[in-house]
Order: C-alpha cells, then structure tokens, then sequence
C-alpha cells in the first residue's frame, strides 16, 4: 500500500468506493468542482432494501487493488470518468479511452460511468453507453438522476455478488491471498485459512451492503475459523470489522446517516426498483425463526461497552504491528479508533493509540508528511490536547517549507501556523487588546508564543502580507512586550513604523500615517477583531477638571440656609424637582479640560502618540457627535509616564457620557473603551451637559478683560463710617454670545477677625427684576447699598470682604432650570471716628425731666456733629436757639481728635419698662432705652457731599441702674398747694410763726397701670446744710389732722387727695414733703420694685420760710 488515508474513519468499510478519474482534458480546478457534486451523493438510500447505502469517491486511489481481498473497503468498485469536450470527436477519443479503462480493471470495477462537459449531442449520448454529455458543470448539478443511477446500480450489482458469494459452498471458495504473501500448494490447514478469509470477506461485502447483522455474524465466525487456523492477519482484521461494524451501530459520528436495521416498503409501493425487498434478504437469515432484528438485539450482537471495543481493537492493532508490510493498515487503524473513542470521550485511551500512531514509521514521502502531522493535529484537537495538537500543526507548518520541497506552501504554512495559535495560549483570533484580569498573561510560555508568532509574522511576509505581519507583530508587541529582549522589541517598533510610511491607508487618504489592518483576515477566512492598545501606551489615570468658577453651571434653586441676603427672584425661577446627582457640569460649546496621565511600559522603544482624541455617547444625537476634541500628539519615553490636558467642547445638552478614547499608536487606529479598565470608575465620566448659558464679567476701567491671572479676583474697594450707607455702583459687560437674563442676586459678608464679624456689614441687593436682557458685548451697572454697622467699637479699623453672587440664564437653560453664578467681591474698609465714653442721667427738681451728660470723643481728623433726631424744642429746657440744627437738638460740636462733654436737661422717656432682676438686664434696658429716646446722628460735611449715620449707644456701660429710674417719666405727679396757692412750681412759701398753714397734696397716677396699694406720709425736716438734716421738729412745730392716708386701687389718670395743717411755733426755714413708705408699687400685672431714693417716691420739697410775726 503506497500512502496512508489520513481522513479514514470507521464508517470507511462500510463505504463503496467509487475512484474518479480525469479523461484528459478537464482541468484541475473544474474536476475538484465536479468532484464536490459527487461528494453531496454520500448516502444514497435504497428504498425497496431499506437502506442507507455509503459511497466514498477519491480521486486516482492507485495501488489500491491488491489489498481488495483484505480489506474490501480498499478496493474501488465503481469508476467515474470525468471529461471536456467540445467536438464530436473529443467525444469518441474519450470513449475509447473509457472502454479501455473498463477492460482494465474489468476484475474489480462492478460498474462505471463518464461525465461529458461543454457538449450537448442526445444522438451521441445513446449511441455511447455509460457516457453522459452536459453543457457544464453547472447544469449538472441540477441534474442528480443520473448519479443516483448510477449508484444504485453499483449497489444492486454489489448486493448480487454477496447473495451469489453467501450461498456458495465452502469447498469451493477460493484463497484470498495479502500482496506480500507467498501461494504455496492447497493443503489442509490452507483450506481452513481460506474458508476463514472468504467468511471475512463475505462479511467486508456484507457491510458495504448494510446488513451491520449479518457482518456482525460473520466477523465473529471468521474470527473463530482463522484463530483456529493460526491466521492472524486476517484475524486481526476480521476483530477491526467486529470493531467498526460495533462503531457504525453504537458509536456512529452522524446517526441520522446510519440505518442499523432495514425499513423495507411494501413491494406494490415500489415502482422505480425492479428488485424485491424480500429478496435482497440475506440468505443466513432466512432460516432463522425472526427474519426481522429489532435494534436492541442488534446491539448484542455488537461489542457493547467502550472498554471492550477498547481491549478487541487494541489487539488487532498488536498483530498488524509484528508485520512491516501492514504499517499503513495499523496506522488507519489507531486513526479510526482514536475518533471512534473520541465519540466515546475516551480521550487517555484515545491518546494511547495516538501515540502509537506517532511512532510508526512509514516512508512518507516529504509531500505527504504536511498531510500526516496535520491530521494528527486534528486528531489531538479532537480528544482535547490543544497543546500537542498545536505542536503537530506547527510541525505540519514547517513541513510546508522543508527544503526538500521543490517549491514552499507558504499559504498552507500560515494557515497552519494560525490553527497552532490557540494551543500555545496565543488568543489572537478573539483578542481585541482589551486589559487581561489583574494585570496578567495568558496561559501558555511567553517565550514559545514569541517563536510562534514571529514564525507566522515570517511566514506574512514570504507572501507579501505586510499587513497581516503588522497585525500578528502588533499583538506580540501589546501582550508579550514584558517578555521581548531589546533587540527584538526594537525590531518590531521600527518594522510597524517603517510600515506606516510606506502603506498609509487609502480609506483615510486626508490623514497621513495611517496603517489599515481593519480588513485583515485568518488565512482560513476567518476574521480578526480590531486591535487596540490598551497597554501601550497605559492609561493610568483621568479626571475630569472642574470649571472655574465664574463658568460653572449650577441648578436653580432657593437656600433657605442664607441669612442676611435679600433675594428678589421671582418664586416662578425656584425649583426643586432636579437632583443634583452629577458631580460635573459642562455647558454647551464651551471648552473643559480632562487630566489624563499616560505610561510607556516598553523597556527600549519610545511611543507616539497621534491625534488622541475621547470618545463620548449621549442618548438621541441622531448621529451627531456629541463632543469634539483638541487632539493631541505627544511622545513617550521608554518606561515614562507623562501627564497630558486635553480640551473638549459638548455640541449637545443631556446627559454625556465619555466613553473611552481614541488614537494612532504606530500608526494604527485603536479605540480604547473605559470599561474594559477595571481601574477607572465610569461615573466620574458621565458628565450633565447644560443649555448655552451667557457669561459676565465686570468691566475694569484700567486694566483689560483678559487678565493674565483669570482665577485671581479684583475687588471693588470703599471706605464707611459706623452708621453709615452708600450706594455702589458696578458695571458689568457681557462677555459671552448669548443674551444674558439676570434672575437672582446675593451677597455674603465673611467673618474676619472676631465672633460678629459678619454683622458689622449689611449689604443690600437691588431687584434684579429691574434689569433687562444684556446683548453680547454690551454693558449696563447695578447698584449696592453698603451700611456699617452702628455698633463698630473697634479701636482699629477693619477690612470686611463680601462675594456678591449674581445668577444668569438664557431661555433655553431657564428652560432646563440652569443657571451660571456671577460672583464678584466688595472689600469694605470700616473706619472708627467717634465714640461715646461716658453719660449720667440724673433727676431735676422738675418733675417728668432730667439731666443727660455725655462725653464724646473725636477719633477722626474732620469736625463732628452729633444730633438728636427725636429730641426737639419742645423736649429740651435751653435758652439758646444755637444748639438746634434742622429743628433738632445739636448736642455737641467735636473738632479733630477732640474730647468734649455735653449736658442738656431733657424730657423723661414715656416708655413703661418692666421689671427686670438683674443688674446686666437693666443695665441693658437703660442703653436701648436711651438710644430709642435720642437716636443720635453724626454729620460730617466735605466739600463733596454730607457723610451721616447713627451713633448707637448700646455697647455703653453705665455706672449704676439708679439712671433707669431718672430717665423714665414718674409713675404718679405731685401737686402741692399752700393755703389754696399752688407753690408746685415755685416750692417756697413764706408764712408767720401761730399761723397755720393749710397744706394739700394731689397725686395722680400717670402711669398705664393700676396701683394697688398706696400710703403717704407728711415729713418735716430742716436741711443743716452741712450734709446733715434734722427730723426732730417736736418742739418746732405742730401738725394739726392726720400725718399719713393709705390709698387701695388706684387706677390710670385717677387722682388721690392728702391735706394736713402745720403749725410753726419757732422762726427758720423749714422742708416739708409727702412721701411714699409703701415698697412696691401694684402695677396690673408687672409689679415694678421701688428703691429708696428714686425721685417719684417724695413730692417736690416746699420750703417754707417762718418769720416772727413782729416782722410784718
């Protein structure tokens, strides 16, 4: 036997075979066309036998008649010319040739046929039998009657020959003999091996006619008579028929091609087939007493368990191994049990027979060995050694470039060599670049990926496929760059650079330096995913940077958590049904930088980088792009990481989403999407896109609009006074390119250096109402009202800074509830100039009046005045119409850094307080009642203008609550009559010594409340005027009535009356007053505590002036 079939498989003996041969004519590419429509009529069944009968069409199977005895399989049985002709009398040259052919192998071919192409004569064609004309291929493909034909008559002849075979006698079989054996003479022991044989054969005729039963039969009988006989050749081949035959019909590759019992039709059913099912029946099974086998008993009759097919089939492998000449029958038989136990998913046995199949050796000439390692490739692949099967595919591989070849299969070395890639662990066919988990390899040795892959990248190249090359060198350079030593990672780098210059891509031809490998494919048609360089270079890092300031986005919305800010939005503007879930904000058209920060991990070979550009996906673009990009260009050295801004503008509102980004790494487009890196968070790239928003700025008068320093704020500087207001004005120019729509403004004040600092400046903020849309590069003002704080008491000035925060929108973003905060700041310098360092508040003898002495001190270098503005003529005891400005009272003119006291007489405060414990309340109720009762102003006049504001008074420390009392209007008002003459106002009266003087006091009750209880009493006393007062006046005078009257329930306005009479016995001057002794005055439901010395307590001192009566 010349050569091995290295695709043969079990089902092989159950296989007519059928050699196709050229006429002579026909070219190569036209008979493996016409060859492929003989290969779809494999199966043929034969309908009045019931069965599945199997063809097997090789093309010139020579040598192969000899081994026809042993193995029927072997042995073509039917012959198929195939021919062109266009004349008349190609046609009869090719019948000759036909017929000749016939006579040949007259012994062997049962019967035959000769396809005609190119001519169309039905004359020629029934005058020529078994020749068939056709005006091409094509047309015969649509034709499959006559092949079918044709193989049925082939089987129907086969079927005659094993009915006439199966009921000769035994005596008269003939010897089958194997080609290298020597006859010798009959003899009996050589009758026993022949009965044997042709039991053996019989069976092998009996299989290519589908009774699996009968060969079953026959192959375990024939097995007994040649073990007999000593024969173990034939032995070991009918044990290979017991073996396939079980195989067929238990272990089948495709069931639904195997009828393991035949489904014979009615005989009146059949019309087409001249023989009789009942007929076709074998002749063994017709005495039997159940001519028809179900299948279950058919699998009895096979080698039913995998270990027993293992074990018989393995034995027959032994015996042909102790003969050379059977070198190819053992390797087809280890092949065919290798795919059989693959089925079986026997795969360490299956390797078993494998291996043996390795290390038979046959003279395979060096054309054939390609073919041997590939199939055994195959065979490995198909019991799961990916590795060995790669290994052998390799090795096939480099057989196709042997130099024992006259010319080398370079296609079939490529093809090879990408089929080796997945067992070496090299994914190149699914791998896209994406990052590996945690960093790692691939399974597999980096240094045998490297062999392969630069062997395939070789193998590119020898066939002008740089391409390709680029592609396979591409991948080595991305996922086994870790493992290259300098010079070969060098190499790589510049044979992908150089290919960028010299095959730029036609598709792009406006971007130079592009290498095309979209359309790269697997030699065998498949594919190849894009690559992409996730690793080269390494993105480690990026982020979004925030906006400034004065350009981010913001949603509206009210803060109630501000205090001390006039807001004058409408309520329409404010909502609250939008989340502020997005941590970044762009605005439509305007510019936003990413950071991103880039590492080389190439040991010896820099990286360019070319027109780097992001990736972004927005829902309802409608194709459009949703961002555009200031690509960037940059060089990497090796093992260096570098940091890169890129600049993005949004073209559209919503919701963006950066998705990845995209570049040219030697030249290659690759497109890198972030969630294939575990190690960037997605949601700090999506980013909320808002409507075009205008942009303000304020106008400087010396300096221009594009300031060096953008981020540095200027501020609006102004000088105040406590007290003090002013108005400022700030010009604004719209800087953007859309209209600008003001809708709200604020303004804070920071605290700066004490606990109030955020109250010693009040800053109000015009409506912005007011304002009407502002154009593009046009200007308008708004004003701010400024007031210090009445209650600056610092000895040094202060700085105070305000942010004035103002928001703008434009329609469409108003629409989205978008707006941009405009903030700029006011630096306002509080300076101290006067200050109130002392007052007394002391009573008069004039009832409801007192006495107010203030210190003032001018810490400024301009003339103050203070004026009261409630304190009028009417409410001040004067002389001098001077102390009056305006109406109202003037109460002290300071020079520069001048100290000066004041004291005026004024009206008692109206105001009732009530009843406070401790000493801090009333101290604090004396100062907020003296700054109600003044309300004190300072004036200072400029050339320019009048600077005013209020002086508060409620950081003054009094010295004792004694003034609370002086500065309040009595509770109740005495009135004192002398002998019916009113003397309240004058308090004196002068009288004679015996004379009685009739004295009535009428006290009524000014206050708001009721006064629950009241006693008076008369007191006399004279004034030593030495400090000291004498009350012992028994021997100076003498009281006629009572001294003392209790009054209960003395309501508001109501007046209660007290008289007495004196008697003065002795000359002199004499005090006399009414006063209270009761300690607490009843007053509704506040009591007010009276202390001892308050005024209100005693009636106005009348002095009465006793006289002799001699005198007058």
């Amino acid at each position: 036997m010349s050569s091995a079939d290295y695709s043969c498989d079990c089902l092989d003996h159950a296989r007519i075979l059928i050699s196709v041969e050229s006429g002579g004519s026909i070219g190569d590419s036209e008979f493996d066309e016409a060859l492929a429509v003989l290969n779809q009529h494999q199966v043929l069944h034969i309908a009045d036998a019931g069965r599945n009968i199997h063809f097997k069409f090789q093309k010139n199977p020579n040598g192969a008649d000899d081994w026809g005895s042993f193995q029927l399989h072997r042995r073509p049985l039917g012959l198929v010319i195939l021919a062109e002709c266009s004349t008349a009398i190609d046609v009869a040259l090719l019948h000759e040739v036909y017929q000749k052919k016939k006579q040949q192998r007259s012994d062997t071919i049962y019967d035959s046929r000769c396809f005609i192409f190119g001519i169309d004569n039905a004359l020629l064609q029934q005058s020529k039998d078994g020749m068939f004309q056709y005006l091409s291929i094509k047309d015969w493909k649509s034709s499959e009657k006559d092949i079918k034909e044709f193989l049925t008559s082939l089987f129907y002849v086969l079927e005659s020959k094993r009915r006439l075979f199966a009921s000769e006698k035994a005596d008269r079989v003939p010897m089958l003999w194997l080609p290298f054996e020597n006859r010798s003479s009959s003899n009996p022991l050589e009758r026993k091996k022949s009965q044997g044989r042709w039991r053996k054969h019989l069976g092998d005729i009996s299989l290519l006619c589908g009774m699996y039963a009968e060969a079953l039969n026959l192959y375990q009988s024939a097995g007994d008579a040649l073990y007999a006989s000593n024969d173990n050749i034939y032995m070991a081949a009918a044990i290979e028929g017991l073996c396939v035959t079980s195989s067929i019909v238990i272990w089948p590759e495709n069931p639904q091609a195997i009828t393991p019992i035949p489904k014979v039709k009615a005989p009146e059913s059949i019309s087409m087939q001249k023989l009789d099912a009942r007929n076709l029946i074998s002749s063994s099974s017709r005495n039997s007493a159940s001519v028809a086998l179900t299948l279950n008993e058919l699998i009895k009759m096979c080698l039913q368990t995998s270990e027993e097919f293992i074990g018989r089939y393995k034995e027959a492998v032994i015996i042909y191994s102790k003969e050379k000449n059977l070198g190819v029958v053992e390797l087809e038989s280890c092949i065919k049990a290798t795919k059989t136990m693959a089925i079986m998913k026997k795969y360490k046995q299956a390797s078993e027979f494998l291996q043996n199949a390795v290390y038979i050796n046959l003279r395979v000439p060096d054309s054939e060995r390609v073919a041997r390692y590939s199939s055994l490739s195959d065979l490995y692949a198909k019991i799961g050694m990916q590795r060995k099967s790669s290994f052998y595919s390799r090795v096939a591989a480099m057989q196709c470039v042997s130099t024992n070849l006259e010319s080398h299969q370079w296609e079939t070395c490529c093809s090879l060599l990408q089929r080796s890639l997945p067992g070496f662990g090299v994914a190149m066919f699914t791998d896209s670049g994406f990052p590996l988990p945690d960093g790692g390899q691939n399974e597999g040795w980096a240094l045998i990926k490297l062999r392969i892959l630069h062997e395939l990248a070789y193998a590119s190249r020898k066939l002008g496929d740089e391409r390709s090359a680029a592609r396979i060198m591409v991948y080595a350079l991305t996922r086994l760059h870790a493992q290259m030593n300098e010079a070969e990672e060098k190499d790589i780098c510049k044979f992908l650079e150089s290919l960028t210059v010299s095959h730029p891509s036609q598709s792009a031809s406006n971007t130079p330096q592009i290498l095309d490998i979209l359309s790269v494919k697997a030699y065998d048609g498949a594919p190849l995913p894009p690559i992409n360089f996730y690793s080269i270079p390494t993105l480690e890092y990026i982020e979004v940077l925030p906006l400034k300031e004065t350009e981010k986005p913001h949603i509206i919305k009210k803060d109630d958590s501000q205090n001390g800010v006039f807001l004058f939005a409408p309520s329409s503007y404010f909502h609250n049904d939008r989340s502020n879930k997005i941590a970044f904000k762009w605005v439509v058209d305007e510019e936003a930088t990413l950071e991103m920060r880039f590492f080389n991990p190439l040991k010896h070979s820099a990286v360019k980088i070319r027109n780097l550009q992001l990736m972004g996906e927005m829902t309802n673009c409608h194709g459009e792009l949703p961002l555009t990009c200031h690509p960037l260009t940059f060089e990497l050295e090796p093992q260096t990481t570098v940091t890169k801004y890129l600049r993005v503008i949004p073209r559209r509102a919503g919701l963006l989403t950066i998705t990845g980004y995209r570049t040219l790494v030697y030249g290659i487009e690759s497109c890198c999407r972030f969630k294939h890196m575990s190690w960037i968070t997605d949601e700090k790239l999506e980013i909320e896109v808002t409507p075009p928003l205008p942009l303000i700025q304020r106008k400087r008068m010396k300096t221009s609009l594009n300031n060096e320093d953008e981020n540095k704020r200027e501020y609006v500087k102004t000088e105040l006074l406590p007290g003090e207001t002013k108005w400022v004005r700030i010009p604004l120019v719209n800087i953007g390119n859309i209209p600008t729509r003001f809708i709200d403004v604020s303004a804070t004040t920071e605290k700066q250096g004490g606990k109030h600092g955020d109250k010693l400046l009040h800053v109000k903020c015009n409506d912005v109402n007011n304002l009407a849309q502002l154009p593009p590069t046009h200007e308008t003002y708004y004003e701010l009202e400024l007031t210090a704080s009445q209650s600056f008491h610092h000895a040094e000035q202060r700085h105070l800074v305000t942010d004035v925060e103002m928001k703008i929108t434009s329609d469409l973003a108003l629409e989205e509830n978008c707006c941009r905060h405009f903030v700029f700041g006011l630096e306002t310098t509080i300076r101290p100039h006067l200050t109130t360092n002392h007052v007394q508040v002391s009573h008069t003898e004039k009832q409801g009046w007192c006495r107010l002495v203030m210190t003032f001190e001018n810490k400024s270098d301009e003339e103050i005045r203070v004026v009261s503005r409630t304190l009028g003529r009417d409410d001040v005891i004067l002389s001098d119409d001077d102390q009056f400005e305006d109406g109202k009272l003037l109460m002290v003119i300071l020079h520069p850094q001048e100290l000066a006291t004041s004291s005026h007489v004024i009206r008692c405060a109206e105001q009732v307080m009530r009843n406070e414990e401790g000493e801090e309340d009333k101290m604090r109720q004396l100062v907020q009642l003296l700054d109600q009762l003044l309300l004190l102003e300072w004036r200072i006049s400029t050339k320019e203008d009048l600077r005013s504001g209020r002086l508060d008074l409620t950081s003054l420390q009094p010295s004792n609550t004694s003034m609370l009392t002086n500065l309040l209007k009595p509770p109740m008002k005495w009135n004192v009559d002398v002998d019916s003459n009113d003397a309240t106002e004058t308090c004196k009266y002068a009288t004679t010594t015996g004379k009685c003087c009739s004295l009535r006091y009428l006290i009524t009750n000014v206050s708001r409340d009721k006064i629950g209880k009241m006693e008076v009493e008369l007191e006399v006393f004279q004034d030593q005027e030495n400090g000291m007062c004498e009350y012992n006046m028994e021997d100076s005078i003498l009281i006629v009535g009572t001294t003392s009257a209790d009054f209960d329930h003395v309501s508001s306005g109501e007046c209660c009356e007290f008289v007495c009479s004196i008697l003065f016995l002795l000359v002199g001057d004499y005090q006399v007053r009414a006063r209270r002794v009761d300690e607490v005055i009843k007053c509704g439901v506040g009591e007010l505590e009276v202390v001892g010395d308050q005024s209100y307590n005693f009636s106005p001192i009348l002095t009465v002036t006793v006289n002799n009566t001699d005198d007058y």
